[in-house]
């Protein structure tokens, strides 16, 4: 059977946020990838098809997000620090929750970067 090209995505926003719960609820450390696994609902190898290593778990969109705060310095003009401090915010926004306190901003986020790898 399949996956619909939608699946992977999903199952890679259900681990991602279930590891988010088991860190925040118990530690980076001593949660363990079995753990975030079983609370996902899917095989310590399927989490590893789509993941490399449990830092890539919490990582997930890194890469997206370091290329669109490159793109952001590479088209800014003005002031530098003005532009670098800009880039900080953009960042710390990606993570920070919307202001109505739900994480759908950071879940459509998450969900636009997986797409792109």
């Amino acid at each position: 059977m399949r996956m619909s090209s939608s699946e992977p995505v999903d199952l890679r926003l259900r681990v991602v946020a279930e590891s988010i719960r088991l860190f925040a609820a118990q530690g980076y450390e001593s949660t363990t990838v079995d753990q975030i696994a079983e609370a996902a609902g899917v095989s310590r190898r399927t989490l590893f098809r789509q993941f490399r290593s449990k830092e890539d778990v919490i990582f997930a969109d890194h890469e997206a997000l370091l290329d669109s705060v490159a793109a952001q310095l590479a088209d800014s003009v003005g002031d530098p620090y003005e532009s670098v401090c800009a880039a900080a915010e953009s960042v710390f926004a990606h993570f920070r929750p919307s202001s109505s306190g739900s994480s759908a901003s950071a879940t459509s986020s998450l969900r636009s970067a997986l797409n792109t790898l």
